[in-house]
């Protein structure tokens, strides 16, 4: 059962099986507070923990709640915060998993303020406390869902890829299709789940590299079909990715079946992931600057560290964080942040990318300013990859 509330309790996101949960329709749960549509049993945990959640920690409980027909299910229940650039609580994700109660079981709350370690499936073997030196593909979460799915949801193409359009705001900027690439993950019913829901549990087997590989692949099968295509696309690459030797070797392997210019190809390597993973980050992004690829850095606030990372690596375009971006009308100090950066960025020869953009005047702000290229919601959704077709 899987859903997405905002930080007022009101659902922005649903899937089937919590709706029929509660037995009922898609209009009455969406953008609905999870009090007016929800039972005391089943709000009373949420609430009891909304100051942890809101603080950022992600909380794991397990209790035993009755159904509407009277059946008693143990139920597993996972918070997991959804922050943004500078580590606010915007909202954050359920994931509630019932099962008919065993018996001679206690049910025990807990509550942690880590995420969640993998634990071994339920077997006839004997059981065992960790799971760390058993193959990926016996590892299972919290949640139920094994390494082993994971690699079936990859290997089977259980994904949808999304894009968002990066647009030129300086009218000197040639034409070229800029992209920011974004994943989705089918559910039975062919809706789409949130990637937050999802990828935590890739992360958390490590899997991240390998589903990097599947949407290298998807792009590069696109640009081979596509010869003249002059277009860029930004892919994200996981903290894990990074550390991975044998990627760049993969791009290359990929670049040379495909015979396209590496300049398609754009790698975006998050601050954060770049901070605390320096070394392999700048080794990263030497060797795929080597193959003639792309290098974009992103969420960048100017803060010392950042800087810091600026000065040792060669990136081609910077992304201003959003959460200085969507400010600038009202934060003279985040006004002078975006400027700061930007002319940081120019003086070394780096194109600007003005992230979170959510209006026409922040656009002509950003003119203003002299930013080069802007992404966002006030500038063009993101789209199914597919749709590039037309």
């Amino acid at each position: 059962m899987l859903a997405y509330f905002n930080g007022d309790l009101r659902c922005r996101y649903h899937n089937r099986i919590f709706r029929r949960w509660f037995g009922l329709k898609p209009d009455q749960i969406d953008g609905r507070p999870l009090k007016e549509f929800s039972h005391e049993e089943f709000f009373s945990d949420i609430q009891n923990s909304i100051e942890e959640i809101l603080a950022g920690k992600t909380v794991h409980n397990e209790r035993v709640l009755k159904s509407t027909k009277g059946f008693p299910y143990i139920f597993t229940e996972q918070y997991l915060p959804h922050l943004d650039s500078k580590g606010k609580t915007v909202g954050f994700y359920t994931l509630h998993t019932p099962r008919a109660q065993e018996k001679n079981r206690d049910s025990s709350k807990k509550k942690l303020d880590t995420p969640i370690k993998p634990e071994p499936e339920k077997t006839n073997k004997i059981p065992t406390k960790d799971n760390t030196n058993l193959p990926p593909s016996t590892q299972t979460s919290k949640l139920g869902i094994t390494a082993a799915r994971i690699t079936q949801a990859i290997e089977g193409g259980e994904f949808n890829l999304y894009c968002q359009e990066i647009t030129p705001i300086k009218s000197s900027i040639t034409s070229v299709s800029h992209y920011e690439i974004l994943i989705r993950m089918h559910e039975e019913e062919n809706n789409l789940m949130p990637p937050g829901s999802f990828l935590p549990l890739v992360d958390q087997f490590k899997m991240m590299p390998k589903l990097d590989r599947w949407i290298i692949n998807h792009i590069a099968q696109w640009l081979a079909a596509h010869p003249k295509s002059n277009s860029v696309f930004y892919i994200n690459v996981a903290k894990d990715t990074l550390s991975d030797r044998t990627f760049p070797g993969f791009i290359q392997d990929q670049l040379q079946k495909i015979k396209a210019p590496a300049t398609n190809l754009c790698f975006e390597v998050e601050v954060s992931d770049a901070e605390t993973n320096t070394a392999d980050t700048l080794i990263f992004t030497q060797k795929i600057r080597e193959l003639g690829c792309l290098v974009s850095l992103c969420s960048f606030s100017g803060n010392p560290e950042s800087l810091n990372l600026l000065d040792k690596m060669k990136v081609d375009f910077l992304k201003i964080d959003g959460s200085l971006v969507c400010n600038i009308l009202r934060d003279e100090e985040d006004l002078d942040k975006v400027k700061t950066i930007n002319q940081l960025a120019h003086k070394a020869e780096i194109k600007t990318i003005a992230e979170l953009v959510e209006s026409d005047d922040i656009i002509v702000k950003l003119q203003e300013i002299g930013v080069d290229y802007a992404q966002g919601f006030g500038v063009a959704k993101p789209h199914p990859f597919k749709d590039l077709e037309s």
